[in-house]
């Protein structure tokens, strides 16, 4: 790098003009390996799938990828101009609580995969997931965090779905006139219609099935023979596993109540 300047003597008369030349070639290889370091960041960061953000620690953002447009229909220009970005993207109805996991992201918190709804430039609703971290440099200092947006809305749609299937579903088994009892492998009960309530006097709160039948007084099969515990078909199920299909217990319960069952 070069560098002159004229020389004066001591009356104002210009003697001539001083040239300093110095050795930048380290200083030129740096600024290469930043400049290619920068191409191969934005050449991964532009082609991300995903919606990627850089906010400081101010919570101001500081990059966004071409991914935003097609998500949410704005530029990344648009999106730096704005200053309430993201929030004003997001639907009024997920605004508050986003606003308050953004604080956070600004005192250092992490988050992963938290669903909400964004608004698109031309009227449309997306939805998306977020996860995000904070991002330090070489010497541990915080440079803000980082956001990455996902679109999950077949996602949203198929758990629309499978949950209407199972409103159906629980609706045709809570209507059933036969009683239907389901336990996990423990015996808690993890479903009971309304019809096998009625008939085994079953609590509303969760409990065992176990825990059920050490209420009655007797098990008896129809004859009147009385079952021996192991011999029960709960205890066969669950202990042993075996299948268990149309056996008539009779449960006679405390006051002198009795309940012909079909297990």
């Amino acid at each position: 790098a070069i560098s002159w300047q004229p020389i004066y003597d001591a009356e104002g008369s210009r003697m001539g003009h001083r040239t300093s030349i110095r050795d930048i070639s380290l200083r030129k290889k740096i600024e290469e390996q930043l400049r290619e370091s920068d191409r191969r960041f934005r050449a991964i960061a532009n082609y991300t799938y995903d919606w990627e953000n850089w906010f400081g620690n101010d919570g101001r953002l500081l990059w966004v990828n071409p991914a935003v447009e097609r998500l949410t229909g704005y530029t990344p220009a648009e999106c730096l101009a704005k200053p309430d970005y993201p929030l004003a993207f997001i639907h009024e109805d997920d605004r508050k609580v986003m606003a308050e996991q953004f604080r956070g992201a600004l005192e250092g918190s992490t988050g992963n995969d938290l669903p909400f709804r964004v608004g698109m430039k031309d009227g449309g609703i997306v939805w998306v997931a977020i996860s995000w971290q904070p991002i330090y440099d070489a010497d541990g200092s915080r440079l803000g965090h980082r956001a990455s947006i996902r679109d999950i809305t077949e996602r949203k749609r198929i758990e629309e779905q499978l949950e209407m299937e199972r409103q159906r579903l629980h609706t045709l088994v809570d209507t059933s006139p036969v009683g239907v009892l389901v336990t996990d492998t423990v015996g808690q009960i993890v479903l009971a219609n309304k019809e096998a309530q009625r008939i085994l006097g079953l609590p509303q709160q969760p409990t065992s099935l176990l825990t059920w039948h050490e209420r009655a007084v007797a098990y008896r099969r129809p004859d009147g023979q009385a079952y021996e515990e192991e011999q029960l078909p709960v205890q066969r199920a669950l202990r042993n596993g075996e299948s268990v299909r149309a056996e008539e217990i009779l449960v006679e319960f405390p006051g002198g109540q009795t309940v012909l069952t079909l297990f």
